[in-house]
């Protein structure tokens, strides 16, 4: 009868499995890592930054949604896919969050180099204008009335290259 209780005893304990159990479902996401951990940039400029998640092991998780945030929107701003705008001049922290570990991309935004705008004015067969004043606009930073020289050319400098500009008669 006690060989029999003791045998009933094994094959219980035998039954629960211990403490072995594996947990089931899905490996927690442990660390997020960036494609880019800084970025410079110009006003007007994109970028797209990726983020990958891993588990403990290292391993990339696939399909775990991620929240993307900035520190400083009116700067640089970056959509729920991870694309950058760079708005304004200054420093933005960009962070890429998913169950509760994140990454941060630091994101320095510049105005972009300045150029400058040279054209020749004709007035057809009639050849180039000397002396008319022509102004450049456009809200670029750069606002300025210029006169041609004897052979109807002008010369803007210090534009912001990229910057939408228009070449009108000068008001006077």
């Amino acid at each position: 009868l006690r060989l029999c209780g003791v045998l009933a005893a094994i094959v219980v304990l035998a039954a629960c499995g211990g403490d072995d159990k594996k947990p089931t479902g899905p490996a927690p996401v442990a660390s997020v890592r960036l494609s880019a951990t800084s970025l410079a940039l110009e006003v007007g400029d994109t970028s797209q930054l990726s983020a990958t998640l891993h588990d403990a092991s290292g391993a990339a998780l696939a399909g775990r949604p991620v929240t993307w945030r900035s520190g400083a929107p009116s700067v640089a701003s970056v959509s729920d896919r991870g694309v950058l705008t760079a708005l304004a001049v200054g420093a933005a922290m960009v962070t890429a969050e998913s169950e509760g570990k994140s990454a941060t991309a630091q994101v320095v935004v510049a105005l972009p180099p300045r150029v400058a705008v040279q054209g020749h004015l004709t007035a057809g067969a009639h050849g180039a204008v000397a002396g008319a004043q022509v102004q450049l606009t456009g809200g670029a930073g750069y606002d300025s009335i210029k006169t041609t020289d004897a052979e109807g050319t002008y010369r803007f400098s210090g534009v912001l290259r990229g910057a939408r500009t228009e070449l009108v008669p000068a008001s006077t």
